[in-house]
């Protein structure tokens, strides 16, 4: 049987965003490269409507339970990987990195950060100590999305330098918005499923001050359950009229279509698809000072506040919305996304990769 390189991805998602376009474009690298394409996917997706895209490209697909440190899940992608002849593993969304290195010890295997990674105390410093030097043993290679997590990976010590490649985004589904001016209320966007991380509070306490004698700013936040939660706790007995929770969908652009500003108020995170999105759709995009976020500062209509600040978070808003949308400064980051972060650039980074760990290998 022809060797397989096996793509373990802990992707639950409903819908198929950016990431399954992501997997159809590495598909045909894959393919290119002479490999046979294995996916394993957590069992409670196989009925999702983008599993069947990944059916037409796709050489294999499995389904395993989503558990992450298991003695089952280890026999089962073992068995996967001797079944498939596999020559590579290949680790996305980080759920199953460690399961997959213990299921294979000796294979040569790529784990892929998509998330940013906070090495500030010193518990977070052993911990991915642990995974990334001792865990991560032999034939470990390292992606991160975020040129920061790069740094903080590789200083850990790592034997195999972890390289940064930024995510994709899927250009076919956006749509191009004109530079039409403001009009109140102004409508701000954010994406708000992890409350926390997402810095949806930060949002709302911004929103708070700006709307407080009467509303000139409309907050769409995109919701899951999450979402809902939150809110009920913070405001138990009605939304705010400034509020509205607008439910998850795979037409990404009905919900940029309704925005004149993007929010990206989170935490921690990598560099995050929407801002790419929202600044390919034509939006000015507002967002915290965190590392994942630090190369919005290459694009035009971007307005940085001090992460976790309210009350700078409200001050770059109304900075953002007195300033006119430039078709300009439009067209400008819609040329650079299209060279740094489609998926043809993407998948080209993804080639060069796993054909020199390949290559490596053999020699």
């Amino acid at each position: 049987m022809k060797k397989s390189i096996v793509m373990v991805a802990s992707y639950g998602g409903p819908y198929g965003g950016n990431f399954i376009p992501s997997l159809i474009a590495y598909d045909e690298v894959v393919k290119e490269l002479g490999y046979r394409s294995v996916y394993v996917f957590p069992d409670f997706v196989s009925d999702y409507a983008w599993v069947e895209e990944m059916k037409e490209c796709a050489d294999r697909l499995y389904f395993i339970p989503y558990q992450q440190y298991t003695l089952d899940n280890i026999k089962r992608i073992k068995k996967i990987c001797l079944d498939e002849h596999a020559v590579l593993l290949y680790s996305r969304m980080s759920g199953w990195d460690i399961t997959a290195r213990l299921a294979m010890p000796r294979l040569t295997l790529i784990w892929h950060m998509e998330m940013g990674l906070n090495l500030t105390s010193i518990k977070s410093r052993v911990k991915y100590w642990i995974k990334y030097k001792i865990l991560g043993f032999g034939k470990t290679y390292h992606i991160a999305v975020s040129d920061k997590t790069v740094d903080s990976i590789n200083s850990l010590h790592v034997k195999n330098k972890c390289v940064w490649i930024p995510n994709a985004i899927n250009l076919l589904r956006l749509h191009m918005k004109d530079a039409l001016p403001y009009i109140q209320p102004i409508k701000l966007l954010t994406f708000a499923y992890q409350p926390t991380i997402k810095g949806f509070d930060i949002a709302l306490d911004a929103c708070e001050v700006l709307n407080k004698y009467y509303v000139m700013y409309e907050l769409l936040a995109s919701a899951q359950a999450r979402t809902y939660e939150y809110i009920k706790k913070r405001y138990p007995e009605s939304l705010p009229e400034w509020l509205t929770l607008v439910p998850p969908t795979d037409n990404i652009s009905e919900i940029f279509d309704k925005a004149d500003c993007l929010l990206c108020p989170s935490r921690s995170e990598g560099l995050s698809f929407a801002n790419l999105e929202g600044l390919y759709s034509g939006l000015p995009v507002v967002y915290s000072n965190i590392p994942g976020n630090r190369i919005l500062s290459d694009f035009k209509m971007t307005y940085c506040f001090e992460s976790c600040n309210a009350t700078d978070l409200a001050d770059k808003i109304v900075q953002c919305t007195k300033t006119p949308i430039s078709e300009e400064f439009q067209r400008e980051n819609r040329e650079l996304i299209e060279k740094k972060y489609s998926m043809p650039a993407w998948s080209q980074k993804i080639k060069e990769i796993i054909f020199k760990i390949s290559n490596a290998q053999e020699c």
